[in-house]
């Protein structure tokens, strides 16, 4: 071949085929030297907590840890007695929520899911039975093994099935080599592997149910259990990533077009299996099957009381008529609860300045739950709400009073400002990881092209990309925050391995020129750049929004 064109070698070398063994002796390689360098990075975990060195990085990860370690050792899903052990400073966090438990007095709950912690939890109950060790005394150890346990060990299957896909669908060796190499380490996936998350695992069970798709699609198998493994993944996946709602809906009509009667009988099993957990251990924690994070907002209203002097409510002072209008809706109170009572204005965060100014909270004592009263938008009247809102309590990071709040967490005023940051701004899906570009134009070829036999999960992919993208642009004013101090935008994580199968037509189409290769190979070391910038921890801030002195 030294004689020929380069365009006759470049066909040439397009079409050359590896055996499966020589294959996946290379996709080994790279997933072991992935594997590897998450693993060492493990080890080196820590952080300072308000002086304390801890294995933690955020209150995000803390607030799961407290909930892991508050069921391991005391059997309750309230986190008080973890930071009242700690003196509320190396453990605490401001992902937390307080609300009345089934004790009638006000505990702290980490405001996350429940169900991730709650199976995180199991391997730790094993490890302190099978070690002695515990998360109050040995704190480093146990991190260090379950997160090996937890995320590394599940984080082989993300790299193998996407292996899997890649060998499936791509035509090109080269192809398939360069979507492996993406995977083990030119994500943001790895860079959170060291951090407790719910995002790698969301990762791991969209691979794995995207793997069992396509098998289906592609028609490799008719078996059940491809069947049954799509619906439990999936099912997974929107169980840890709430968005993924979306891949799971897609993914149910997509094997009904397929098989009815396996996805009836296969399928859906485990996605209500899966469902049924989510929603019982959340009702075990709270005593509710709402989670956490849907208490933002004041309850139903009890009553609306006329002639009330709003001037004197926002002093403090509880008048006879007021006294009466509240007994007609809580008969618990009494004339000790008025006296002791305090009314304070409510300061949940709010686009309307009026608004804040028109609430007041009226705390009792521990064992009543609050009462929320609202002036009427008429101005006739104030209404009586339930509370409901489980971040607004004293000292609450969320509170919109809190001049202490990061910027970014004070979530940003315009959609389109928000939008223009999220994908090619400083907290960019594309500026940060430019690989996703060759996404676009692969999953644009997958849409119309009949020679990869998945146009219709290619248009998916899409319209799954655009619709999660667009749900977190109109979200209101306060979540707008880009996930807070993270270093990507960490919610489109879980679209991560449809991306990876969405490139692979613009890669063989690419392979074919060494010119396109060599674009593909420079857009594929800025992400690993990138990925690598938060090496150490990975909840600091992109490497953009610093360079342009954000805070």
């Amino acid at each position: 071949m030294e004689n020929e064109p380069e365009s006759q070698q470049t066909e040439a070398s397009r079409h050359i085929q590896l055996d499966s063994k020589t294959r996946w002796a290379i996709f080994w390689l790279l997933i072991i030297c992935s594997t590897a360098v998450v693993s060492s990075r493990l080890w080196q975990v820590s952080s300072v907590s308000y002086s304390e060195e801890v294995p933690f990085f955020s209150a995000n990860d803390r607030s799961r840890w407290c909930t892991i370690r508050s069921l391991g050792d005391h059997d309750t899903y309230a986190i008080d007695l973890v930071l009242a052990a700690e003196d509320g400073e190396s453990w605490d966090t401001i992902d937390k929520v307080m609300h009345w438990g089934r004790d009638f007095r006000p505990h702290f709950y980490s405001s996350k899911p429940t169900l991730l912690p709650t199976l995180v939890t199991y391997p730790y109950i094993a490890l302190k039975y099978a070690t002695g060790w515990d998360l109050e005394n040995n704190t480093f150890d146990v991190v260090r093994w379950l997160l090996l346990i937890c995320q590394v060990l599940p984080l082989i299957l993300f790299f193998w099935s996407i292996g899997r896909i890649s060998e499936l669908v791509a035509e090109s060796e080269w192809t398939r080599m360069f979507v492996v190499g993406c995977a083990g380490f030119a994500t943001f996936v790895t860079t959170f592997a060291i951090s407790l998350n719910n995002h790698l695992p969301a990762v791991v069970a969209v691979s794995l149910s995207l793997y069992a798709l396509v098998m289906i699609w592609k028609r490799q198998t008719d078996r059940a259990g491809w069947f049954l493994l799509c619906g439990l993944m999936a099912a997974l996946a929107a169980a840890f990533e709430i968005p993924a709602l979306a891949f799971l809906l897609t993914a149910f009509v997509l094997c009904m077009l397929r098989s009815v009667s396996k996805t009836l009988l296969a399928f859906l099993p485990p996605v209500i299996a899966v469902a049924a957990a989510f929603f019982i251990t959340n009702y075990i924690a709270h005593g509710t099957w709402q989670p956490a994070y849907s208490h933002r907002g004041d309850g139903p209203v009890l009553n609306v009381i006329d002639e009330i002097n709003t001037a004197e409510l926002g002093q403090g002072t509880i008048n006879t008529r007021l006294r009466e209008s509240l007994r007609t809706v809580r008969e618990d109170l009494d004339e000790d609860d008025f006296e002791q009572a305090q009314v304070l204005r409510g300061e949940w965060p709010t686009s309307n300045p009026v608004e804040v100014e028109s609430r007041w909270i009226m705390y009792f004592d521990e064992k009543t739950e609050p009462l929320v009263l609202v002036e009427r938008a008429d101005g006739f009247g104030v209404a009586v709400h339930r509370w409901n809102n489980w971040y607004e309590y004293p000292g609450s990071y969320w509170l919109g009073g809190n001049e202490g709040k990061s910027l970014v967490d004070r979530g940003e005023s315009r959609w389109d400002t928000y939008l223009f940051n999220l994908t090619l701004g400083h907290h960019g899906v594309f500026s940060l990881t430019p690989i996703w570009f060759l996404s676009i134009f692969g999953v644009l070829i997958l849409c119309v092209s009949p020679r990869y036999r998945l146009r219709l999960l290619g248009w998916a992919i899409l319209s799954i990309s655009i619709v999660v993208i667009g749900f977190y642009v109109m979200r209101p004013e306060i979540d707008r925050n880009y996930g807070g101090y993270c270093c990507a935008p960490r919610w489109l994580f879980w679209l991560i391995p449809m991306w990876l199968l969405a490139m692979i037509p613009a890669l063989d189409t690419m392979s074919e020129s060494r010119g396109m290769r060599f674009v593909a190979l420079l857009l594929l070391a800025i992400s690993i750049g990138a990925s690598f910038y938060a090496w150490s921890n990975p909840w600091v801030h992109p490497w953009i929004y610093q360079l342009i002195g954000g805070n």
